[in-house]
């Protein structure tokens, strides 16, 4: 089996957690990991069992020649390192954000046009099995009409005091919300009006953004990005002609009701071959979508085509930036149709 070489860019938490498990599995991918730690470098390589270590990526880049790219990079540099890797021609995925900035993510996809290569950004929400199971069971006998999506995040003060710089927190819906919102939009579709709150209850920057979102499809959305919690509490439900479906974080809990019937979700076992165990342990690379993220860029480079849904794209990431600077900016009204 000839194998694709993958340049991972990035060993961190999000690396190491949730994107090496899977592709350190993949029978036809080599890794090529890349960090500039050199301790974590190598902790993270010997964790895996990898061979090919680079520190710096832009001769990793030049020298292996990479048939794929994964930038798992913090926030704030994964707009340069994306950059330099679609400017070489590369398929590159990327971890959310794409940029922290919208004229960020349009470049990107500009570049990429350029270069003649594909991009993709790691929402993997919507990969995630029992989401997707409860999306279709919801849409059975029709489509979903309301959608209410909750993120209750840490206080900003606690980001200060680990380190957070102000002009990072004056922007941190981008890489805060953007989960959330971006799974409204796979849920709800295209955005045709907004109407939005940014509000400062308990510090300097807005800790709480609300709003009122209408798609094309009819469909009406109730998000709620809110940083006064001391947890982290990620929550979504969905609604239909006599179904509805209830999500607690990536896979805490999943229920739907269709009709008189009520399904966990989590007590479903799925046994695919390619895959791991269906299991419900929290940060399964399996059930919460990682899996399946990685093995769909890694098939759509193996076979030369542009990702399309359900992977959010460049052009579909632009889409969902542009949402995020009409809450953040506290909109109000239709949305002008994009051209």
């Amino acid at each position: 089996m000839e194998k694709l070489r993958v340049g991972v860019i990035g060993a961190g938490r999000i690396a190491a957690g949730s994107h090496l498990p899977c592709l350190a599995k993949f029978p036809d991918v080599e890794v090529v990991l890349c960090e500039v730690d050199e301790a974590r470098l190598k902790l993270v390589a010997d964790r895996f069992g990898i061979i090919e270590t680079r520190a710096e990526y832009r001769d990793m880049l030049a020298r292996d020649r990479p048939d794929a790219v994964f930038v798992l990079t913090p926030p704030a540099v994964t707009y340069g390192v994306a950059r330099d890797a679609l400017a070489a021609g590369v398929p590159t995925i990327m971890e959310k954000p794409p940029g922290m900035a919208t004229a960020e993510t349009r470049d990107l996809l500009a570049t990429a046009r350029a270069a003649g290569t594909t991009g993709m950004v790691a929402v993997n929400r919507w990969f995630q099995p029992m989401l997707n199971q409860a999306r279709r069971m919801v849409e059975a006998n029709d489509r979903i009409a309301v959608i209410v999506a909750e993120f209750y995040h840490y206080s900003l003060s606690l980001y200060r005091s680990l380190g957070s710089s102000e002009k990072t927190l004056a922007r941190i819906i981008t890489p805060g919300a953007i989960h959330t919102i971006d799974l409204v939009r796979y849920l709800g579709g295209d955005v045709t009006s907004v109407h939005a709150y940014a509000d400062q209850y308990f510090d300097e920057h807005a800790d709480s953004f609300t709003a009122l979102i209408r798609f094309e499809g009819g469909a009406t959305a109730l998000l709620n990005y809110n940083l006064t919690s001391p947890v982290r509490i990620e929550k979504v439900s969905f609604h239909g002609r006599q179904a509805s479906a209830f999500l607690v974080g990536l896979a805490e809990s999943c229920v739907v009701h269709q009709g008189d019937m009520t399904f966990d979700l989590r007590n479903v076992q799925r046994h695919d071959p390619s895959s791991p165990e269906w299991s419900d342990k929290p940060y399964n690379a399996f059930i919460n979508g990682w899996w399946h993220q990685a093995r769909f860029f890694v098939d759509c480079v193996k076979e030369g085509r542009e990702p399309a849904f359900p992977a959010s794209n460049l052009e579909d990431a632009v889409k969902t930036m542009e949402l995020i600077d009409l809450i953040g900016g506290q909109f109000n009204g239709l949305v002008p149709a994009r051209a």
